[in-house]
């Protein structure tokens, strides 16, 4: 993270809300992993976020956590959205990785917004506590298997 985004962040967020950690060098794959380890060691919420370093959202999170308190069917939420979820079929004209990366059946759920169920989150994600303690197994597999592989499991 360029270090003048910490001036942005605490210019956004202020009083003591906020802390920055940095791991230089590290990549997604470690930071990923040292999410885990903070937020199953921490007893401020139940609810918990997952976010890549490159996203900033300043609107939303009400919905999601009123969807995630209320829905006993969700378990977890992203506010990741992408165009390859809208396609029916393959378009000739664009390079194959992009075209319908996301081909399956897809149960959409319509509260304030519309929501989705997906396979990749680009580990960018809100689930409670209590959920991330009984499934960090396989988010420690993320490494090795990737976001979309991850979900698989």
């Amino acid at each position: 993270m360029p270090p003048h985004y910490d001036t942005l962040f605490r210019d956004l967020i202020p009083g003591d809300n906020l802390e920055i950690l940095h791991f230089p060098g590290v990549g997604n794959h470690a930071t990923f992993i040292e999410q885990i380890r903070i937020l199953l060691n921490q007893n401020e919420s139940d609810i918990v976020y997952f976010a890549e370093d490159d996203y900033f959202y300043d609107k939303g999170f009400d919905e999601m956590i009123e969807l995630i308190r209320n829905r006993r069917d969700v378990d977890f939420l992203t506010p990741y959205d992408h165009p390859d979820y809208y396609q029916d079929r393959p378009d000739p004209r664009k390079p194959s990785f992009l075209v319908n990366l996301h081909n399956y059946r897809s149960r959409i759920i319509f509260e304030k917004r519309h929501w989705r169920t997906v396979s990749s989150t680009c580990c960018t994600f809100l689930t409670t506590k209590t959920t991330l303690k009984k499934t960090a197994q396989y988010f420690r597999l993320y490494p090795k298997l990737g976001d979309y592989g991850m979900w698989l499991t």
